[in-house]
């Protein structure tokens, strides 16, 4: 797999009843202080459901392919301390899919990304 490639991963969790600005204050922050500092995050983009504000969604898009992403980015000691500290925050284990990412579209305008990096300020 090549490591221009840029990895899509869409994860979805639901959370408790009551607990859900709880534990969407705490994704956020380790967002923001670790996970997008990493150098191969491109960014991580936060939903909360319209129809369910129990539901939380992260799309996340990375430089590194999917065979590496797990070993190098789920074992980090920041995400093993936020699992165990939002455990009782959750109803489930988060459902996690991965996406190979081929074009961009933004205004008016397509880009295709197979082959190359995404930059920040593209």
């Amino acid at each position: 797999m090549r490591t221009d490639h840029i990895l899509g991963i869409i994860s979805t969790v639901q959370v408790k009843t009551g607990r859900e600005d709880e534990y969407y204050r705490a994704i956020v922050e380790l967002i923001e202080h670790h996970s997008t500092r990493e150098p191969d995050c491109i960014d991580i983009i936060v939903h909360r459901g319209v129809d369910d504000p129990t539901r939380i969604m992260l799309y996340e898009r990375w430089r590194i392919p999917r065979d590496r992403f797990v070993p190098e980015q789920m074992t980090k000691r920041f995400i093993a301390e936020f699992t165990e500290r939002t455990r009782d925050l959750v109803v489930a284990d988060e459902e996690v899919t991965y996406w190979s990412a081929t074009d961009q579209v933004a205004g008016g305008k397509r880009s295709p990304l197979a082959g190359r990096a995404l930059r920040p300020a593209d």
